[in-house]
């Protein structure tokens, strides 16, 4: 719903290029490609924007998956999720101040900012204290050395530095 510039699934403005999934075939896919795998995280654009996510979850859940949800924050809705992060972006100030519905302040279990320039590190809420990840944008080495003096400057004990492993495993 923001369309950042460095989405991942750019792929998904476009309806037609999408493709749906009842929660069945969800499970089934799961099942017939990641046999082991037991920990699924739901994201990219913004997963409350499906409406049957919550049912989705529950339905994951009943078959022992441990569900976590990245959202950028600014829709609200309760979750039975395991873990979730919230990742804020600068064009959520456009529906909400901080960039984010203060809700998940509380509600969520860690934040992630994405940085693209020093000057994106402004954007962070220091009224956060719970975990935040700093993710330099596309594994940027000039950002992540940027990240790394201000986070060895900060004196913030809950402030990590953070990797897109999947950009850097290409899967």
């Amino acid at each position: 719903n923001l369309r950042c510039p460095f989405c991942d699934t750019k792929y998904a403005w476009e309806k037609e290029k999408g493709q749906e999934y009842n929660k069945e075939q969800i499970l089934n896919h799961l099942i017939n490609k990641f046999k082991k795998i037991k920990r699924i995280c739901i994201t990219g654009g913004e997963p409350f924007l499906q409406e049957d996510l919550v049912e989705v979850i529950q339905f994951l859940k009943q078959f022992g998956y441990w569900v976590m949800i990245e959202t950028n924050g600014t829709i609200y809705k309760e979750t039975e999720a395991d873990w979730v992060v919230v990742s804020p972006k600068q064009d959520g100030k456009k529906i909400w101040n901080i960039g984010y519905n203060i809700v998940w302040k509380d509600m969520a279990n860690e934040f992630k900012y994405v940085i693209a320039k020093l000057k994106d590190l402004d954007f962070i809420d220091r009224g956060i204290t719970k975990d935040i990840w700093i993710v330099p944008v596309s594994n940027d080495f000039k950002v992540k050395d940027l990240i790394i003096t201000f986070l060895e400057n900060s004196g913030r004990k809950n402030w990590r530095l953070g990797w897109q492993l999947q950009k850097t495993l290409k899967n």
